[in-house]
Parts: structure tokens; C-alpha cells; sequence
């Protein structure tokens, strides 16, 4: 099985987006469950999988939508799926 080029093409960049950094530092992942942030789970996943680093994933319920707890919860469990620990964190948006 080939290794998808756009998913080769994320591993580099993180890879080297990281390598100046300490590979002990813990890096911490923003997802909201699109496309983009879940790419990026999957690539960054590999990577800690592959060079030992702690890499986990935070998901932000600003609490702006009827179901956003949902959407976030779902997020979460896409990303463990991949492997990573994932946090839902709740915040309060002031609106005017």
C-alpha cells in the first residue's frame, strides 16, 4: 500500500515544523473536527507514534451552537480514535 502524498507531504512538515523543538515539550493540538484540524490529527498522530513525542489535542465548545457539545465530544472521539489523548475544554462566550 502506498502512502497517500498529501499525507507523506504532513508528516515532513510537522516533522519539520518540530525539529528545533525540545522533543520532550509536550505539543498540544487545536481540532474542531473539520477536515484541516483532523488531517492534521492524522499526520501528527504518526508522528508521535513514530518519534516518541507527546502530542495531544485540545477541542474548544464555545457553546455558540444548540449541539456544540456534541460537535465537540465527536471531535474528541476522532481524534482518540486516531490514537492521540483528546480534551473537551468548555468555555463562556460573552455575547452582546
Amino acid at each position: 500500500m502506498r502512502l497517500d502524498p498529501a499525507e507523506s507531504a504532513g508528516r515532513r512538515a510537522l516533522r519539520e515544523l518540530l525539529a528545533d523543538a525540545d522533543p520532550t515539550t509536550p505539543v498540544v493540538l487545536g481540532v474542531s473536527g473539520g477536515a484541516d484540524s483532523l488531517a492534521l490529527a492524522v499526520v501528527a498522530s504518526f508522528v508521535a507514534d513514530r518519534d516518541g513525542r507527546p502530542i495531544r489535542a485540545v477541542v474548544v465548545d464555545h457553546g455558540l451552537q444548540d449541539d456544540s457539545p456534541a460537535v465537540a465530544e465527536r471531535a474528541a472521539d476522532q481524534v482518540v480514535s486516531l490514537g492521540l489523548p483528546a480534551e473537551v475544554v468548555t468555555v463562556r462566550v460573552e455575547q452582546e
